[in-house]
């Protein structure tokens, strides 16, 4: 009898051990569980450009993280090539702008990040073209990867090829024309009738929240670049809108004024070799400034080469006008 009540408080103190050890466990999972959940706050989105957009040139991809925290960003060229009649393997152009190319970006304090200026070219022979964005984030044990953003494909993002004639050398190429040499300082090698704005287009509409402008110019050139906008001027907090400007009350308050041909800002950027482009600082459709809020509804964006004297010559002017598609 003395056995058997021996052998069975020893198996309830087994079974107590084993439950003790079994809820520490558990615990210790649930604790781990927590703070792997923790480990990413916000899952990083991309916020610009909106799914479905048309890419055609130049453009920067923007987004939302945990502040501080690097994301990764992989931008892919999707496309086929039509079958070759002959059998033989279609000859495709291979440069990087057509490839896969990723990139790794921290996030600022407030939690945006943006990318450098991408570029993205297609194959002339390639079809069903198309851009995906991809971003994905490891912080410790736990990681995550974002579904595909896909976008839409411009035109001016196929690759041309031209026949190229190579004149024959002048023996008197040397000589003199007797004319003074023009902006000598700023073309450094390459002739000025390659500057021009590629993006925004002329008489289209810009970004929901903002845009950049870049272009073409000499290697090693500056440009500047003057934008001046007509919109409001208000000192009542000026909110994006489907339409046009949102104010707290349903109508325009007696703070707030129409502006006109008024400057925006003034830019100086250099061409970038590596980038083959120039690009300015994001235009934002909204600014603060001595206390009043500006808004755009069109831009008038003057891009000019600036020669070794600092004036501004060979200018380009373009027209655009705010999209009125974006939605609060």
């Amino acid at each position: 009898m003395k056995t058997n009540i021996f052998n069975l408080s020893k198996t309830i103190f087994s079974l107590f051990i084993l439950l003790m050890m079994s809820n520490e466990a558990q615990a210790q999972l649930g604790k781990k569980r927590k703070t792997n959940t923790q480990e990413i706050k916000n899952n990083p989105v991309i916020t610009f450009p909106t799914a479905g957009s048309v890419i055609d040139g130049p453009f920067v991809i923007m987004g939302k993280a945990d502040p501080n925290t690097f994301i990764n960003l992989r931008v892919d060229p999707i496309y086929n090539f039509p079958a070759n009649p002959s059998g033989k393997p279609t000859l495709r152009i291979s440069t990087k702008e057509h490839n896969p190319q990723e990139f790794s970006i921290k996030a600022d304090e407030k939690g945006i990040w943006q990318s450098p200026p991408i570029q993205v070219l297609f194959d002339p022979k390639a079809i069903n073209t198309k851009i995906f964005a991809f971003i994905s984030q490891q912080l410790g044990s736990y990681r995550y990867e974002s579904k595909n953003i896909e976008y839409k494909t411009s035109p001016k993002l196929f690759l041309k090829t031209i026949p190229m004639k190579i004149p024959a050398k002048n023996n008197n190429d040397n000589s003199s024309s007797g004319q003074p040499q023009k902006d000598e300082g700023l073309i450094k090698g390459g002739a000025i009738s390659n500057f021009k704005i590629i993006s925004p287009f002329d008489n289209k509409n810009v970004g929901q929240d903002g845009f950049y402008i870049s272009g073409e110019a000499p290697e090693g050139a500056l440009v500047r670049v003057e934008v001046r906008f007509s919109g409001y001027k208000s000192k009542t907090e000026i909110k994006i809108g489907n339409v046009g400007p949102i104010f707290p009350i349903p109508k325009i308050d007696k703070n707030t004024t129409t502006v006109d041909n008024a400057l925006w800002g003034t830019y100086n950027v250099r061409y970038n070799s590596l980038m083959k482009m120039w690009i300015t600082d994001e235009i934002k459709l909204i600014k603060k400034s001595n206390d009043y809020s500006y808004w755009a509804n069109n831009y008038t964006i003057t891009a000019s080469l600036v020669n070794e004297k600092g004036e501004a010559v060979h200018s380009k002017t373009i027209q655009v006008s705010r999209m009125k598609t974006k939605a609060i």
